[in-house]
């Protein structure tokens, strides 16, 4: 009787830390959205479709979509801004530059 329940006790610590290396397993980077800064002027805006071509500093030409917290109202084409978007090319922040 008393090894039945020492078993049973054994397999019950077993399950609780084999849940608990699953529940405490780090994150990957991977699995954090990294965000990027850009600085360019607005070449065109779709403000219905959220799509925002941009050419950046370098000269390179990029077309972002807006988040949905982003007010492309605000922005006119020719105008120099400063983004913040993921690697999928999400904005995630659009301010006017200096």
């Amino acid at each position: 009787m008393k090894r039945t329940i020492l078993k049973k006790g054994i397999f019950l610590i077993g399950a609780v830390l084999f849940a608990i290396s699953f529940a405490s397993a780090p994150v990957s980077s991977q699995d954090i959205e990294a965000t990027k800064t850009i600085k360019g002027s607005i070449l065109a805006i779709q403000a219905d479709t959220g799509m925002v071509e941009l050419k950046d500093e370098s000269g390179e030409t990029m077309s972002l979509r807006a988040g949905s917290d982003i007010n492309l109202e605000a922005f006119s084409e020719g105008q120099h801004v400063t983004i913040e978007c993921s690697d999928e090319g999400i904005i995630t922040n659009m301010n006017k530059a200096d």
